[in-house]
């Protein structure tokens, strides 16, 4: 329904001095383009250019994550070393992927800061950039899985001050990254550049970071 009022009923319902200009480049991408969005494959074709329905580049990411999640859930369940091998190679790999390609074409930490325009085409929405929370995701599924209940059962008997105070170094490490992730560019932001130092590390290990954190917090922290 969204692709349908966006690609072509938008230009017949909506008014104002620069409407029609402003839905132009949607409707016409719409028209040429809309099949990759129903394929969800939208995030790799076209490779640049205007998108129909922009912001469903990642429902397209979703979808194929969904698809080749049973690959390394079911790798990691039958063999367990194997899989976190693999998952654990992919993360890296995809942040290795993150940083060459952020130093190759000198892009920003994010794409809202001013380096190359070509961000969002190259790393913001491509499959293989996106892909480590999803990963580190099925790995704190794992885990849970395979030792959530003994951790909890081991963490009841525990006295209370030993909880809390096993627990807090972990929350504040995890709150800290997670606060550089969200608050680290603010002076990259403000002055709508940053050096190369900050972009390439960003860029390869934030949302690994982010999502570490995540987890360490779901899974691991004794605090009940």
């Amino acid at each position: 329904m969204a692709l349908l009022l966006e690609g072509f009923l938008y230009r017949y319902i909506v008014s104002g001095p620069r409407a029609q200009t402003i839905i132009k480049g949607s409707h016409e991408s719409c028209a040429q383009y809309w099949w990759s969005n129903l394929l969800y494959i939208n995030n790799l074709y076209p490779w640049k250019g205007e998108q129909c329905l922009g912001q469903s580049w990642y429902l397209a990411n979703d979808m194929q994550f969904f698809f080749i999640a049973p690959l390394f859930i079911m790798l990691t369940f039958y063999r367990p070393l194997i899989g976190i091998l693999v998952t654990v190679g992919t993360i890296i790999a995809s942040a290795i992927a993150s940083a060459v390609l952020t130093a190759h074409y000198k892009l920003g930490p994010t794409a809202f800061v001013v380096g190359n325009p070509d961000d969002m085409w190259l790393i913001y929405i491509k499959p293989w950039t996106r892909i480590t929370p999803y990963l580190i995701g099925i790995i704190g599924g794992w885990l849970y899985w395979a030792w959530g209940e003994q951790i909890k059962k081991g963490v009841k008997t525990l006295p209370e001050w030993l909880r809390i105070t096993s627990g807090l170094p972990i929350w504040a490490i995890t709150t800290a990254i997670q606060y550089g992730v969200v608050f680290g560019l603010y002076n990259d932001l403000t002055k709508m550049k940053a050096p190369e130092s900050d972009s390439v590390p960003y860029q390869s290990l934030a949302r690994i970071g982010w999502s570490i954190s995540l987890m360490a917090q779901n899974n691991v922290v004794p605090i009940r």
